[in-house]
């Protein structure tokens, strides 16, 4: 009983530590999308390849959908969705599967400095 509590404790925190990628991913991608959208899924895998070098594409899925405008009507508003289909350590013939799901809304101007500019007296 112990075992299993110990490969349960470890399968957690490695499912864990994968999200923590999987939202890193998502960030990347929503950085890459305001400027070349088409590059988003590429992005997301080569920051999940740097952590988890074995993963495989197929189980990576990156979507990206128009969000609602914010503060400012001429922004490109847009929402990232990376997932992730993931198969922790199992046994005992206990295979689950978790998808874990990120997402950012990003968009063009959301790093822009906005400024007041009045005339001298």
């Amino acid at each position: 009983m112990f075992l299993v509590v110990i490969v349960a404790m470890i399968s957690l925190a490695q499912t864990a530590r994968i999200q923590a990628t999987v939202t890193r991913a998502a960030a990347a991608a929503s950085l890459v999308t305001v400027v070349t959208p088409g590059e988003a899924r590429s992005e997301a895998l080569a920051v999940l390849r740097a952590a988890i070098p074995d993963i495989q594409g197929d189980h990576v899925g990156v979507s990206i959908a128009d969000a609602p405008q914010r503060a400012l009507p001429f922004t490109r508003a847009a929402r990232v969705t990376v997932t992730y289909e993931y198969t922790p350590i199992s046994g005992f013939g206990w295979r689950p599967t978790f998808m874990l799901t990120d997402e950012f809304y990003t968009d063009r101007y959301n790093n822009a400095i906005f400024f007041e500019v009045s005339s001298p007296p």
